[in-house]
């Protein structure tokens, strides 16, 4: 069973009847060689649902399957809407732009290079009512390779993971004390002077 029929398989189950307009390859398969899982976004026409994730395992494969309308992806994308989507989605806009295309094709893209003062203070408000908080921040590095990544591309002004990238981004799957410079710079980017306030908060 491929990924389509997968998809289709599911849809009919939750009795959906849009139409599937593409289906690609995202996050860990495109941040990393050894993804534990496979993580897909699909989007649908006339997706009743907006936005669903939705995990499962075939034939020892675990598939982690992101559905969204059209019109959900787009609001996604606009960091000014707080209604339509749930507010946590944002933040995983950066994948768009370097997803791998495995089915259909949209005809819609976005800019996130335009759209660099908007993404780093809606990441700089997550960070600190997130992970900002944690006082021991290298035992469960995996919530920084969103942040690592997004000002990666910026930094860069290039929406793409580079082999250097890709290096980091295994250092904060693992964890551990290896982290902590990456973290330390992540901090830096985001928050420059204000970093040992936030540290001592």
């Amino acid at each position: 069973m491929n990924i389509k029929e997968i998809v289709q398989e599911i849809l009919n189950d939750w009795q959906e009847e849009g139409t599937i307009l593409e289906i690609s390859k995202t996050g860990s398969q495109i941040n990393r060689d050894d993804p534990n899982d496979l993580d897909y976004l699909i989007v649908c026409d006339q997706f009743e649902q907006r936005a669903r994730k939705y995990v499962v395992e075939i034939e020892g494969q675990v598939y982690d399957l992101m559905f969204r309308s059209l019109l959900s992806l787009k609001k996604q994308h606009d960091f000014t809407d707080t209604g339509y989507v749930h507010k946590g989605h944002e933040i995983y806009n950066y994948c768009f732009p370097i997803r791998e295309r495995v089915y259909g094709s949209l005809n819609y893209e976005w800019d996130m290079l335009s759209h660099e003062q908007e993404y780093i203070e809606h990441i700089k408000n997550k960070y600190m009512n997130t992970v900002g908080q944690l006082k021991v921040k290298t035992n469960y590095t995996k919530p920084f390779v969103h942040y690592y990544i997004i000002l990666k591309m910026f930094e860069n002004q290039k929406l793409e993971i580079t082999p250097e990238m890709k290096k980091n981004i295994e250092i904060l799957y693992n964890s551990g004390p290896e982290s902590a410079q990456i973290i330390d710079w992540i901090e830096i980017k985001l928050f420059g002077d204000i970093l040992e306030v936030i540290n001592n908060v």
